[in-house]
């Protein structure tokens, strides 16, 4: 358009900018000269400007100094220099050492974290956590609500605070990590820090907003997080930090780390049917809860388990210490001890003790005992089992002796000799070589049981093999033969004169019935 004016025009318009120029130098100085030597009116106090200075500079200073004060009251508690990733990184860190400055004690902080003892540790006592920790317990008993992070920055970005929005994060994720508060985080409740879900609203300013922080009912008391932080380190033998995050974090470690291994045992424990599976079963179903469970109840259930858990541990260390090949072989001789051999024998006092130990919980670490008592068991059953072999055998070699020497057993021809001998040689067994496999002698294979009824047959054996011979005797067919027992016509008690000559008198007058009917009578 100053292409398309003239001189005289172009002339004049350079006069007013210039003018203009100079009207507003003017008014400037007049405004900075009234502001200097003015007066300053705040919350209906008056303020004389050059109380502060006679500059411009120094009088907006001085009333800054004096008004903010009084506007933002709590401004210097949350007045620190931030990144903006602080919160992210406390959420993160595995401990409290090498944090940001501004998590510490001293200038330019706001000691969320102060050092007890050796240790740091998190401080919900800091002034500034007391405020927002304030603000959100107060919207819960009074207003019945969740706040929000847009409502507590509204609320301390405005008179009385002028927080910046990082502060109140830094502040919130040191609640969060103390357990103080939880976390609402796109419909799921968070109380676990460690869960990188749970980190997204203090990362991002939209999500902060939207997110919710609700006041913890029901915080684990720090003597509950000191016993379960005990009880990891007499468990695993590593210490950890006494926070609810960290010790819901190393439990489900510690859960993920035996699970499978205590399931392998279990299942052999079962097949074996060893009374050890209430133990293992247990300690099973502990690390299955602690390993599945949702990390808001895993506290509760570590510290509803407590001792049960170190001991169902130590219970299950033994079991897999003890339970070796030679164990089993001790539980597998001993069941077969019970179930074959004594029943055969009468040890009551060593049957009873080995099957009560068998029965015990704590099998595995008797397995000595068990041994012990099985060879107990064994060396009894043994020792009478040969005791009887001798005894039959000497029995029956007699028995053989008594039948070779009677008069007629030479009148009998050879055949007829082995078939005499033959069933009296099948019972004396010479060559006696006990087996545990069969529990006998592998020669023989006669049972105890078996040797006791063969010793109380050897009599009636012999005394058949002497009939026997007796009958091979009468070389002509049509002569009959009957073999005669002569106890049995014999009443089962004699008492007096009379009943002896009534018995011999009925086997006189039945003997002569069968000679006068051509029968052969051959006594038994």
């Amino acid at each position: 358009a100053q292409n398309k004016i003239s001189n005289v025009e172009r002339d004049s318009l350079e006069s007013e900018k210039q003018e203009r120029s100079r009207i507003r130098s003017r008014i400037s100085d007049k405004i900075s000269e009234a502001l200097v030597q003015g007066t300053g009116i705040f919350d209906g106090r008056k303020k004389d400007s050059s109380s502060f200075g006679n500059s411009l500079s120094a009088v907006f200073r001085g009333f800054f100094e004096y008004a903010v004060p009084e506007l933002f009251p709590k401004f210097e508690m949350g007045a620190v220099k931030l990144k903006g990733d602080e919160a992210a990184k406390l959420l993160k860190a595995e401990n409290l050492n090498g944090l940001p400055t501004v998590f510490y004690e001293g200038d330019d902080s706001l000691a969320l974290v102060i050092r007890d003892g050796q240790n740091y540790v998190l401080n919900p006592n800091a002034p500034i956590a007391l405020e927002i920790f304030g603000q959100i317990h107060h919207a819960k008993e009074y207003g019945g609500e969740r706040e929000t992070g847009k409502k507590l920055e509204q609320h301390f970005s405005g008179f009385g605070y002028g927080w910046d929005t990082d502060v109140l994060k830094v502040v919130l994720a040191a609640l969060f990590r103390a357990g103080e508060i939880e976390v609402l985080h796109e419909g799921k409740v968070y109380r676990n820090y460690a869960d990188p879900q749970a980190w997204v609203p203090f990362t991002s300013n939209i999500k902060f907003r939207n997110a919710g922080f609700i006041e913890r009912v029901g915080k684990p008391p720090l003597a509950a997080l000191v016993r379960a932080s005990d009880l990891h380190r007499d468990i695993e033998g590593v210490e950890i930090d006494i926070e609810e995050a960290k010790i819901v974090s190393a439990f489900k470690a510690l859960a993920t780390k035996y699970h499978d291994d205590v399931l392998e045992l279990k299942t052999r424990i079962h097949s074996y049917k060893l009374p050890a599976d209430d133990v293992v079963d247990d300690y099973f179903d502990q690390l299955s809860s602690i390993k599945s469970s949702d990390p808001n109840d895993t506290f509760t259930l570590i510290d509803s388990y407590g001792a049960d858990l170190l001991a169902a541990h130590r219970a299950y260390l033994a079991l897999k210490r003890n339970f070796t090949p030679a164990c089993l072989e001790a539980v597998s001789r001993a069941r077969k001890i019970l179930h074959e051999v004594v029943p055969q024998i009468d040890v009551p006092e060593a049957s009873k003790a080995l099957a009560a130990t068998l029965s015990s919980p704590t099998f595995y670490e008797q397995v000595d005992e068990i041994a012990a008592l099985s060879d107990k068991l064994v060396t009894t059953f043994q020792e009478e089992y040969e005791v009887a072999h001798q005894e039959r055998r000497n029995l029956y070699l007699r028995a053989i002796e008594e039948v070779t020497g009677d008069p007629d057993f030479a009148g009998i021809g050879e055949g007829d000799q082995k078939i005499v001998l033959s069933q009296l040689k099948s019972v004396g067994c010479t060559d006696l070589r006990f087996s545990e496999e069969v529990w006998r002698c592998a020669t023989c294979r006669a049972s105890l049981g078996q040797m006791h009824s063969d010793i109380a047959a050897v009599a009636g054996r012999t005394q058949e093999a002497l009939a026997k011979v007796q009958e091979l005797l009468v070389k002509d067919p049509e002569i009959k033969t009957q073999r005669l027992r002569l106890s049995a016509s014999f009443p089962s008690r004699l008492d007096s004169k009379e009943s002896v000559e009534l018995a011999v008198g009925a086997l006189k007058e039945e003997l002569l019935k069968l000679i006068d009917e051509g029968i052969v009578i051959i006594p038994e």
